[in-house]
Protein backbone atom coordinates (compact mmCIF):
# COMPACT_ATOMS: atom_id res chain seq x y z
CA UNK A 1 0.00 0.00 0.00
CA UNK A 2 2.01 3.17 -1.36
CA UNK A 3 1.40 6.55 1.04
CA UNK A 4 2.81 9.83 -0.19
CA UNK A 5 3.70 13.00 1.76
CA UNK A 6 0.64 15.41 0.79
CA UNK A 7 2.30 18.47 1.72
CA UNK A 8 5.39 19.92 3.50
CA UNK A 9 5.67 19.84 7.54
CA UNK A 10 4.22 22.96 8.52
CA UNK A 11 3.74 22.04 11.87
CA UNK A 12 4.97 19.27 14.22
CA UNK A 13 2.85 15.95 13.24
CA UNK A 14 1.22 17.34 10.16
CA UNK A 15 2.47 15.21 8.12
CA UNK A 16 2.44 11.84 10.16
CA UNK A 17 1.07 8.73 8.56
CA UNK A 18 -1.52 6.69 9.71
CA UNK A 19 -2.09 3.29 8.33
CA UNK A 20 -5.16 1.73 8.99
CA UNK A 21 -6.29 -1.89 7.65
CA UNK A 22 -9.98 -1.75 6.10
CA UNK A 23 -10.69 -5.28 8.23
CA UNK A 24 -9.94 -3.56 11.21
CA UNK A 25 -12.92 -3.02 13.17
CA UNK A 26 -14.29 -0.62 15.77
CA UNK A 27 -11.21 1.83 16.33
CA UNK A 28 -11.65 4.55 18.53
CA UNK A 29 -10.65 8.05 18.26
CA UNK A 30 -8.82 7.56 21.32
CA UNK A 31 -6.33 5.04 19.63
CA UNK A 32 -5.70 7.15 16.65
CA UNK A 33 -4.76 10.15 19.50
CA UNK A 34 -2.58 7.31 21.07
CA UNK A 35 -1.06 6.79 17.76
CA UNK A 36 0.20 9.93 17.37
CA UNK A 37 1.09 10.61 20.91
CA UNK A 38 3.83 7.53 20.60
CA UNK A 39 4.98 9.39 17.41
CA UNK A 40 5.53 12.84 19.14
CA UNK A 41 7.27 10.92 21.85
CA UNK A 42 10.67 10.87 19.30
CA UNK A 43 8.89 7.39 18.08
CA UNK A 44 9.57 7.37 14.11
CA UNK A 45 7.58 4.41 14.10
CA UNK A 46 4.56 2.56 15.30
CA UNK A 47 2.77 -0.52 14.69
CA UNK A 48 -0.21 -2.46 16.87
CA UNK A 49 -0.25 -6.34 17.75
CA UNK A 50 -1.46 -9.09 19.17
CA UNK A 51 -0.87 -12.70 20.04
CA UNK A 52 -2.66 -15.50 19.06
CA UNK A 53 -2.66 -18.95 20.02
CA UNK A 54 -3.52 -20.20 16.63
CA UNK A 55 -2.01 -17.49 13.96
CA UNK A 56 -2.80 -19.17 11.32
CA UNK A 57 -4.11 -16.28 8.13
CA UNK A 58 -2.44 -13.28 10.37
CA UNK A 59 0.28 -11.38 9.25
CA UNK A 60 3.49 -11.93 11.72
CA UNK A 61 5.44 -9.62 13.44
CA UNK A 62 9.42 -10.67 12.89
CA UNK A 63 11.54 -9.48 15.93
CA UNK A 64 15.22 -9.61 15.69
CA UNK A 65 16.15 -8.73 19.37
CA UNK A 66 13.02 -7.32 20.10
CA UNK A 67 13.31 -4.77 17.07
CA UNK A 68 10.40 -5.23 14.44
CA UNK A 69 12.42 -5.89 11.25
CA UNK A 70 9.60 -7.24 9.20
CA UNK A 71 5.64 -8.01 8.65
CA UNK A 72 5.48 -11.20 6.98
CA UNK A 73 1.88 -11.84 5.42
CA UNK A 74 1.06 -16.07 5.91
CA UNK A 75 1.31 -16.28 2.35
CA UNK A 76 4.79 -15.22 2.15
CA UNK A 77 6.22 -16.50 5.36
CA UNK A 78 8.33 -19.29 5.92
CA UNK A 79 7.70 -21.95 8.23
CA UNK A 80 9.38 -20.54 11.38
CA UNK A 81 7.89 -17.29 10.69
CA UNK A 82 4.34 -19.36 10.15
CA UNK A 83 5.30 -20.10 13.98
CA UNK A 84 5.35 -16.69 15.40
CA UNK A 85 2.67 -15.97 17.42
CA UNK A 86 3.03 -12.25 17.85
CA UNK A 87 0.16 -11.16 14.38
CA UNK A 88 0.15 -7.86 12.69
CA UNK A 89 -3.04 -5.43 14.43
CA UNK A 90 -3.68 -3.70 11.45
CA UNK A 91 -2.21 -0.14 12.73
CA UNK A 92 0.53 1.27 11.50
CA UNK A 93 2.04 5.15 11.89
CA UNK A 94 4.99 6.87 10.88
CA UNK A 95 6.26 10.11 11.72
CA UNK A 96 7.02 12.65 9.17
CA UNK A 97 9.86 11.97 6.71
CA UNK A 98 9.40 8.17 7.72
CA UNK A 99 5.95 8.27 6.18
CA UNK A 100 7.28 9.05 2.61
CA UNK A 101 6.60 6.87 -0.02
CA UNK A 102 8.41 3.32 -0.42
CA UNK A 103 9.83 3.35 -3.31
CA UNK A 104 9.35 -0.74 -3.44
CA UNK A 105 6.20 -0.13 -3.30
CA UNK A 106 5.04 -0.86 -6.82
CA UNK A 107 6.71 -4.24 -7.36
CA UNK A 108 4.56 -7.28 -7.93
CA UNK A 109 3.33 -8.82 -5.44
CA UNK A 110 4.75 -12.64 -5.28
CA UNK A 111 1.40 -13.93 -4.03
CA UNK A 112 -2.36 -13.10 -4.45
CA UNK A 113 -1.93 -11.07 -1.22
CA UNK A 114 -0.56 -7.91 -0.68
CA UNK A 115 3.35 -8.16 -0.99
CA UNK A 116 5.40 -8.52 2.57
CA UNK A 117 7.20 -5.84 3.92
CA UNK A 118 11.13 -7.11 3.86
CA UNK A 119 13.63 -6.04 6.17
CA UNK A 120 15.63 -4.36 3.77
CA UNK A 121 12.32 -2.16 2.73
CA UNK A 122 10.75 -1.76 6.68
CA UNK A 123 10.72 2.05 7.84
CA UNK A 124 10.36 0.35 10.65
CA UNK A 125 14.19 -1.17 10.77
CA UNK A 126 16.27 0.62 13.13
CA UNK A 127 13.51 2.44 15.08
Amino acid sequence: MPCWRRKPRSSAGADDVLVIFADTPLIRPQTLVRMRAALARARPSWCSAFGRSDPTGYGRLVLDGGELVAIREELDASEAERAIDLCNGGLMAFAGEHGARDPDADRQPTTARANSISPTQSPLRGR
